[in-house]
């Protein structure tokens, strides 16, 4: 994760610098026949509103293609790896394909920091985006991360005498998820203050792919496969690779695809106890919108005008600062919490973080000077509650065997959310970038406040639930015969 953060701290500044280059390299000045000096300009575009609103438009408009080159391919391949990962791929080797995907978007970075003054930085970022969509993306790395850990935290998941107690693993693998991005930022923001023009840019792209490389060889040589496949299986996937016809191999093939998404939206659709599967769908939907309304690639955007006109190495501090705090939360609290005796700690957790998140929001949009968005920063530290507390309430719903398919889920509404976030805040804030630009973030947190009452009616629904189980450990959601059946399996 150290490299994937320096990477996507590093990919926003560098559009930013490359899109002015570009931009301005061949316009004349007003005063003289020579051409303007690109490089020197965008130094100071803070300084010219009308050309900073130029690069601004661009860059939030062509964002919404580049996002969909992304995460189209995301979408169609990360749920076939999930339902991969609970039959019979386990979870180390999709993750390593991540990792691969993530490695060549490096690569491609790499690539176009040498190459921007000549050929459009579009082509080359857009293409990284694809190739990682490709390989399942960001979605696949986090959703096979968090179900390793989960799978070895499954005995901690109960419904016992502590009433949902969050796994201190699970708090800290989220934490070093968040921390690993920020050191990232660091990293960053060091590498940009030793050179002011493209060779810090090229600086941070290389060093953010060898630690991808990195990742990649301690993934295959010391990752632990966590999920043992089902022998049956195994059995039917070797009886399909001993056909040599190929049409026949074709048409398995195509029947394999169809088998796994339909086991995919099955652990959405399946009968469960109580409101189980309307809580499972809800808390699910609440995941898109609160990621949904967290457009942070138009803070940068934001910050960079007028009266702020931040630098490239102030984001990052800010960065840092907001990720360090956003880190701690996600350690302190499901600690804090844990000596209570409350019923649905992990739900309690989502309602405060999101909550604190709808402040946060509002907040930037009103900013006006530098306390405010520092403030920001530092309430950041409550927000960290909700990420481990999505991470273990939704687990908690389902049966153990089908955790690597809801983490898929949970990472496909994830990765929608970049889509559909582009298409509407990034037209929102090209429509109004010259009246309120912080007019994104009021309309954020509002959604926040939303899915804060949501998590609310959640908690009300699966509190007898809650109560009913307390007494008794935990027990899978499901319905009856589905129990008795996965009894049946595990004593025989």
């Amino acid at each position: 994760m150290l490299g994937f953060g320096l990477l996507a701290t590093i990919q926003p500044l560098f559009l930013y610098w490359a899109r002015c280059v570009e931009l301005f390299s061949g316009d004349q000045s007003t005063n003289s026949n020579s051409t303007i000096n690109a490089t020197e300009l965008c130094a100071r575009l803070s300084k010219n509103n009308t050309l900073q609103d130029i690069v601004e438009r661009d860059i939030s408009t062509w964002s919404i293609y580049m996002t969909l080159g992304s995460h189209i391919p995301t979408l169609i391949t990360a749920p076939l790896l999930g339902a991969w990962a609970d039959s019979t791929g386990g979870r180390k080797k999709p993750l390593i394909i991540s990792i691969i995907g993530f490695t060549l978007y490096g690569v491609m970075q790499v690539i176009s920091t040498f190459t921007y003054k000549t050929q459009s930085v579009y082509i080359w970022l857009f293409l990284s985006g694809v190739l990682s969509g490709c390989c399942g993306g960001f979605m696949t790395m986090f959703a096979t991360c968090f179900t390793i850990v989960t799978d070895d935290s499954r005995n901690d998941l109960t419904h016992g005498p502590l009433n949902s107690n969050i796994p201190i693993r699970v708090g800290i693998a989220t934490a070093l998820h968040m921390f690993s991005s920020t050191m990232g930022g660091v990293l960053a923001s060091i590498i940009t203050s030793l050179y002011l023009d493209e060779r810090s840019y090229i600086l941070a792209s290389s060093c953010g792919t060898l630690f991808m490389l990195g990742s990649l060889l301690y993934a295959i040589l010391f990752v632990r496969e966590t999920h043992q496949p089902n022998i049956a299986l195994l059995e039917k996937s070797d009886d399909g690779q001993q056909s040599t016809r190929v049409c026949a191999l074709c048409v398995k093939f195509c029947a394999g695809i169809g088998e796994k998404c339909t086991s995919f939206i099955s652990v959405l659709v399946e009968k469960r106890e109580s409101w189980t599967r309307l809580c499972l769908n809800l808390s699910l939907f609440f995941v898109f919108v609160e990621v949904l309304s967290e457009p942070k690639s138009l803070l940068l955007l934001i910050v960079k005008r007028p009266p702020f006109e931040w630098s490239d190495s102030e984001w990052t501090n800010y960065s840092i600062i907001r990720g360090c705090t956003y880190a701690f939360g996600m350690i302190v609290w499901p600690v804090l919490i844990a000596r209570t005796n409350w019923l649905g700690k992990d739900s309690i957790l989502i309602i405060g973080g999101v909550f604190s998140a709808a402040v946060i929001s509002i907040l930037l949009a009103f900013a006006q000077d530098n306390t405010i968005l520092y403030l920001c920063a530092g309430l950041a530290v409550f927000f960290g509650a909700s990420s481990p507390g999505f991470r273990t309430f939704l687990p908690r719903l389902v049966r153990p065997e089908e955790t690597a398919r809801l983490m898929t889920a949970f990472g496909v509404v994830i990765s929608l959310c970049p889509i559909v976030s582009s298409l509407i805040f990034n037209t929102i804030f090209n429509a109004t970038l010259n009246v309120w630009p912080g007019l994104i973030f009021l309309i954020a947190g509002i959604l926040m406040f939303a899915v804060s009452a949501g998590q609310c009616f959640v908690h009300l629904l699966m509190r007898p639930l809650w109560k009913e189980k307390s007494s008794a450990g935990f027990e899978p959601l499901v319905n009856e015969e589905q129990c008795d059946i996965v009894d049946h399996e595990i004593v025989a």
